[in-house]
């Protein structure tokens, strides 16, 4: 990639280059393109990391690595100094990660101060969680990192992970989580205390169940979450899951969608500020008082309800189509 390829595409929003081969790229050979916002890179090194955004630093928004492997990634301190971009969204899309270069990142993160969401999709972690390095280090935090999403995550040598103690102190600024298809069973009750900031957290397609739950929501547990999305996990009573749900005080959005509960109890126990529910494809065959009187939004489609005659004195929003309603 030399400085005159990009010659003349000055008003070019988004740019993806795939370039697994990639030889030479002259620095600064990006700058023509003045209002780029989202820049995609096929690399399978990973050069162009922390250069192209200092070289672009007046428009980028989002910078996007894809088909990458980290494990020669090394993030030098010397630059920090230079670190002021635009950046806001950094995502990881089939990247190979070492527990040495995800250190290195989690470092690029603390000096690249405008990054405030980091995407990791369908990645691969080669190591066995000893990110030990990051206290030796002194990093307090991630950055200014609010939003934090992982998808599909690959771990081949999970047996041999670590409890990740070592990360939860860097957890306290994030107001954004969200876990998908990641084979989580169980969120330490120490992380969800050190999650102080925490608003939303979304653990959908999953392995949890009321056993871990009970862990996870355990005494100052993400004390300012509002909405907790469990949909297609391993829960099994609607009972249990509210009763265990009551330390959260100011939660008010629950999906629990896509788990068998089969039957609702008569009664239930809620956390006191619930405001919408979301029980569709549960399976559930009839609606009881169990439900929160506080709920403002229930959705219960697809399930097998043949009829709904409960009193919800609050409630706006009803959803409920595909059922078995004569």
């Amino acid at each position: 990639i030399h400085d005159k390829d990009f010659t003349g595409l000055i008003f070019l929003e988004e740019l993806e280059i795939s370039a697994q081969n990639l030889q030479i790229y002259v620095p600064k050979s990006l700058k023509s393109i003045q209002n780029i916002s989202h820049l995609i890179l096929h690399l399978k090194q990973p050069v162009l990391l922390v250069d192209n955004v200092l070289e672009i630093v007046s428009s980028l928004d989002c910078l996007e690595r894809r088909d990458t492997k980290f494990h020669t990634f090394h993030f030098s301190e010397a630059s920090s100094s230079e670190m002021n971009t635009s950046v806001k969204k950094l995502i990881f899309r089939n990247v190979q990660f070492t527990d040495d270069s995800f250190v290195d990142v989690v470092k690029l993160f603390n000096y690249v101060s405008g990054i405030l969401e980091v995407e990791f999709d369908d990645c691969t972690h080669d190591g066995i969680g000893d990110f030990r390095a990051l206290s030796l280090d002194r990093i307090r935090h991630l950055g200014n990192v609010e939003t934090l999403t992982i998808r599909k995550l690959h771990i081949p040598q999970f047996f041999l992970f670590h409890d990740l103690s070592s990360i939860y102190p860097l957890t306290g600024k994030v107001k954004r989580v969200t876990i998908e298809s990641s084979k989580v069973f169980l969120v330490p009750c120490l992380l969800s205390q050190h999650l102080k900031s925490l608003e939303y957290l979304d653990l959908s397609e999953n392995l949890m169940s009321e056993e871990t739950l009970k862990n996870s929501a355990c005494k100052d547990a993400w004390p300012f979450l509002q909405t907790l999305v469990l949909r297609q996990n391993r829960l099994k009573s609607l009972e249990k899951t509210g009763e265990l749900l009551l330390t959260l005080e100011n939660l008010n959005n629950l999906d629990i969608s896509k788990n068998n509960f089969l039957s609702m109890p008569e009664t239930c126990r809620w956390p006191g500020k619930m405001k919408q529910l979301n029980l569709s494809s549960t399976r559930v065959h009839s609606l009881t008082q169990c439900l929160p009187q506080t709920l403002e939004i229930l959705d219960v489609s697809n399930n097998n309800l043949d009829s709904f005659s409960l009193i919800l004195p609050q409630l706006k929003e009803l959803y409920i189509s595909r059922n078995k309603l004569k």
